[in-house]
């Protein structure tokens, strides 16, 4: 009844980032995940998180969502039948599917919606756009045009004054990738930038630099994942049917809520990075979301033990909201 999340993740090069993603899921709330790896993968994960539900490469099973990507084996990926799957199913796609999954959109064999959510940094943000570089469809001078063209004139709107150049380059790709894939994008940097399907901007606080550390994203990414499963089965519960797959009859909840579930799985995210490091200001404050003054912390961090200060990060938030 809490939902279940589907993860594709890791190889026999990077079993790792199978392990967080899932990691990052755990911490989310969803009521069950299903792990599609390697065998490899699939012991490293059951050793720590023996809860999973190892699926092998089968793909069957229901699913309220998807997370697509960390640690991947993109030449190794049936990508044919991974379209026919994100079709219909709200995803999170990140690392090493982001750019195969733009290719399909580009040749036509895949079309994204408001509930998959992209999350690329600013290298896979800027390899994402120039896939589609020179493509001369009514999608690319039509939709998109119009969509960007109210932006024209202020394309950071509100954000124009507290913008750097870094940041001003973030948001307008971010939202040139979300109008030319019609998906909400999460833009990962060190200030977060989420663009929904219809160009709105949400610029969220400064976070931690020790944040940008290896595996940080695969967890970011599992919690994201849960998260959305979460939100989608809510939905469906609130319907009260479902249709053959198991799958509610409308995953409209998600599609509007992508936005919000990105942002609050990356705040989740950071404030779990400022917990671990031993930053001061939240655990002196109480504040629910780390904050620019808050950026000075105690000592790196790495990926695992971002993942283990996510439930503070959960009591943190919930009892600032309490309050």
């Amino acid at each position: 009844s809490r939902g279940v999340v589907r993860i594709i993740a890791g190889s026999q090069r990077f079993p790792g980032a199978g392990l967080l993603c899932v990691a990052g899921a755990s911490h989310s709330g969803v009521g069950m995940i299903r792990l599609n790896a390697p065998e490899r993968v699939e012991n490293l994960v059951l050793a720590a998180h023996p809860q999973i539900v190892p699926d092998g490469p089968a793909l069957t099973g229901t699913c309220d969502a998807l997370v697509l990507g960390p640690g991947l084996d993109a030449q190794k990926t049936d990508w044919d039948a991974l379209a026919q799957l994100l079709e219909n199913t709200p995803a999170v796609i990140d690392a090493s599917a982001l750019e195969p999954v733009c290719a399909l959109i580009k040749e036509g064999k895949l079309r994204l919606r408001a509930y998959h959510i992209l999350t690329p940094h600013d290298g896979e943000l800027a390899r994402c756009l120039n896939l589609f570089a020179g493509t001369d469809t009514d999608k690319t001078t039509g939709e998109i045009a119009r969509k960007l063209a109210d932006k024209a004139d202020k394309p950071l709107g509100k954000f124009a004054s507290q913008t750097s150049p870094a940041l001003q380059r973030r948001i307008q790709g971010a939202q040139q990738l979300a109008a030319l894939t019609g998906a909400c994008v999460l833009a990962k940097g060190n200030r977060t930038v989420v663009v929904d399907a219809n160009s709105q901007v949400y610029l969220l606080p400064a976070a931690t630099p020790w944040l940008a550390t290896a595996g940080s994203g695969d967890v970011l990414a599992g919690l994201m994942g849960g998260l959305l499963a979460l939100n989608v089965r809510a939905g469906a519960g609130c319907a009260g049917t479902a249709d053959a797959q198991g799958q509610g009859t409308t995953v409209a909840s998600a599609a509007a809520l992508a936005p919000e579930i990105a942002q609050l799985a990356a705040r989740l995210h950071a404030l779990a990075g400022q917990l671990a490091a031993e930053a001061t200001g939240p655990k002196a404050s109480g504040a629910s979301e780390p904050k620019p003054t808050d950026a000075v912390v105690a000592h790196p961090i790495t990926a695992p033990e971002i993942a283990a200060a996510i439930p503070n990060a959960w009591a943190l938030c919930s009892s600032a909201a309490a309050n």
